[in-house]
């Protein structure tokens, strides 16, 4: 079997002149993203400049992977992400100007040189981690209306500039460990959250200037060396001691209140209450309003300075204490709640859950293979009882007549050794409306993998009804990560040293038009310099029935093994044909019926791990299928995607007919 896609573009035109000024231009506000174009030279990227790499109408995210020397400025706009790759370098006697809807990334170890560089996004801004930046002008923007809305310039960067400026609706960060030398001024303001400079950084400017409608945050060991400071903010925390002849700003006022919080226990058990107490928070004027707010959420607010909360699943909960006076200045006080999981939890058996029409569904993921299994059942609240037939991953299991609330549902499986693995969570049934504020679930598990290595596995985390698109990982060592949760469902992190880290797992979710929620989930790891026992591979794939063609795409994208390599990949098909090459994703012929395809993988250390699904193919259809779908790009180009599919032999030439009495023949060798 072979199939073969190819696109083709009837146009043929590179834009060399670029837009003076860093704005994206008209009619890219409709253009929705999916998946990466990477390109490799400047002829590549002024392709993708042309038309986005769009397909169908829906563009790709641009991945630039080549060193970029030029003596002239350079704009690059796109409706998607700009990424440039690690260890990539930019040098030019002229501007560089890149603005991306979707966001804007340079990754680790990036080299720039230019004179004025502006980085526009309504997303996130991000200079990673190790930078090295001498340019006379550095403009970080973000203008987005969601929490995504981020400029950040990462740790144990060197930043050489004239001037530099962050503004971020969210968010405007300098990172830990970095060295700044602006010959000039450097601004920095957010709105809705923080503008801050993190620990064990030198700053030198003749001018510093940061505000913020929320928070201003100055942390240890900064050293600031500038004949002029301004610090404004409501609230500030100014964990350095900043000190000059030149200081302005409210951050420097002595009448602002002290936020102080006493827990009735720092370590409780799965729906067990704690109280929080705010009434030693003072001052001079009074305090106006108490606002307390758990991972992020506001749970209460209001003249109480008391406040009650019980958890419904384990891990390390953040809950923030904030108080207002009648001057609109705030101070704030943090305690973490250790919640054990009186649930129980087996990787060998869990579940994710979905609510329609108030009707429960759960939604079995299979972590022992169906053959080793003899029973399964849920339990509702301790008492109803709901036996499963089939074992298979991802199989549906309704229960009906559940009332509106929360609920403890319980999977049991029992294996051939009778051996019983449970897992446990509290689910919420509702409305939609209420879904989803309550989703998504965010759950992982961390665990050593290796001397100071750390294995994320976040397949738990779930999302029904739009799912998950992407996740940032805070490792507790001052590094994060943004992962791809489309593509990924677990993420490996070494650490410099040992220790215990508190590792945060956050979603960000749209609720409506620019308005967002915000779920997180904090677990600790403890990472050591010495081995751990060989653990088994995880075997985890999706089977994709197509709509126009009786076939199935299967990908096992998602598997993986946390302490070797996967040396192994075997397809049963479940109609006696099988695969087993090196493709990640390939594409099998069924007559109609229903199949058990299985999924079979083996590690370097002998370990193997095996998934099984059920497929439903309804349709028969013709050995070889072709598809094709082209668009205008105006009045006279078109472009096409086609797609051609032979079960049976490999195919060897494309022939198109363009309608116009012109035709033209592809090789697919």
């Amino acid at each position: 079997m072979n199939v073969g896609r190819l696109l083709f573009i009837a146009l043929f035109f590179i834009n060399s002149s670029y837009a003076l000024e860093c704005q994206l231009p008209s009619g890219l506000e409709g253009i929705t993203c999916n998946k990466n174009k990477r390109v490799k030279s400047l002829t590549e990227l002024n392709n993708y400049l042309v038309d986005y790499n769009s397909v169908s109408g829906v563009a790709k995210n641009l991945i630039i992977d080549f060193d970029i020397n030029l003596d002239t400025d350079l704009n690059i706009f796109s409706p998607c992400k700009v990424r440039f790759a690690k260890n990539r370098s930019f040098t030019s006697t002229g501007n560089l100007c890149v603005n991306a809807k979707e966001g804007v990334y340079f990754n680790p170890y990036f080299t720039l040189r230019a004179n004025e560089v502006a980085l526009h996004s309504t997303k996130r801004v991000v200079i990673r981690n190790n930078a090295d930046v001498e340019v006379r002008k550095l403009v970080l923007q973000s203008l987005g209306a969601t929490p995504e809305a981020r400029v950040h310039i990462r740790h144990h960067s060197t930043i050489k500039a004239d001037s530099l400026e962050l503004f971020g609706e969210y968010r405007a960060t300098l990172g830990h460990s970095s060295n700044y030398e602006v010959s000039s001024d450097i601004y920095m303001k957010s709105i809705n959250e923080f503008a801050s400079i993190w620990r064990d950084t030198v700053v030198t400017t003749p001018s510093l200037e940061i505000e913020s409608e929320r928070k201003v945050v100055v942390s240890k060991n900064v050293q600031i060396n500038s004949a002029q400071i301004s610090l404004e903010a409501p609230e500030c925390k100014l964990n350095t001691l900043v000190q000059n002849e030149s200081m302005s700003g409210n951050c420097f006022s002595s009448d602002r209140p002290s936020a102080k919080l006493r827990v009735s226990s720092r370590e409780v058990s799965v729906l067990e209450e704690v109280t929080f107490n705010a009434n030693r928070s003072s001052d001079n004027i009074g305090i106006e309003n108490y606002e307390f707010i758990v991972n992020g959420e506001v749970s209460q607010s209001g003249s109480n300075p008391i406040f009650k909360k019980s958890f419904d699943s384990e891990g390390i909960y953040k809950v923030q204490l904030l108080v207002r006076d009648a001057s609109g200045y705030i101070d704030s006080a943090v305690k973490k709640i250790t919640v054990n999981n009186s649930l129980d939890s087996d990787m060998e058996a869990f579940f994710h859950y979905e609510v329609e029409d108030g009707e429960l569904s759960l939604v079995y993921h299979q972590g022992l293979p169906i053959e080793d299994v003899i029973s399964m059942k849920y339990i509702i609240n301790d008492s109803t009882e709901v036996n499963v037939s089939e074992f298979y991953h991802l199989t549906s299991t309704e229960v009906a007549g559940l009332s509106e609330g929360n609920h403890k549902v319980t999977l049991e499986l029992v294996d051939i050794n009778n051996v019983k693995y449970i897992f446990s969570r509290i689910v919420t049934v509702g409305p939609e409306e209420v879904m989803r504020q309550v989703l998504p679930v965010v759950d992982f598990d961390i665990y050593q993998v290796a001397p100071k290595k750390a294995f994320l596995d976040f397949r738990k985390s779930f999302e029904p009804y739009d799912g998950i698109e992407e996740v940032e990982i805070d490792w507790g060592d001052g590094t994060t990560s943004e992962v791809d949760a489309e593509s990924l469902t677990s993420f490996f992190h070494t650490y410099s040293n040992v220790g215990e880290y508190e590792v945060t797992l956050l979603v960000n979710k749209e609720i409506g038009d620019d308005e967002w929620i915000q779920k997180e989930a904090i677990k600790t790891v403890v990472v050591t310099d010495s081995d751990v026992p060989s653990m088994p591979p995880i075997a985890d794939f999706k089977a994709d029935v197509e709509e126009f063609a009786p076939h199935v795409t299967f990908s096992s994208n998602f598997s993986v093994s946390p302490t070797s390599e996967i040396v192994s990949t075997v397809w049963d098909h479940g109609d006696g044909t099988s695969y087993s090459g090196s493709d990640k994703e390939h594409i099998h012929f069924y007559t109609p019926g229903v199949y058990l395809p299985s999924l079979t993988v083996v590690d370097s250390n002998g370990l193997i791990s095996k998934l099984t699904m059920k497929v439903v193919v309804s349709e028969p259809g013709p050995p070889v299928i072709s598809s094709i779908d082209c668009w205008n790009q105006d009045e006279r180009w078109v472009e096409c995607e086609i797609i051609a599919v032979d079960k049976e032999d490999e195919i060897t030439e494309l022939e198109i007919s363009w309608g116009d009495g012109e035709a033209e023949i592809f090789n697919m060798d």
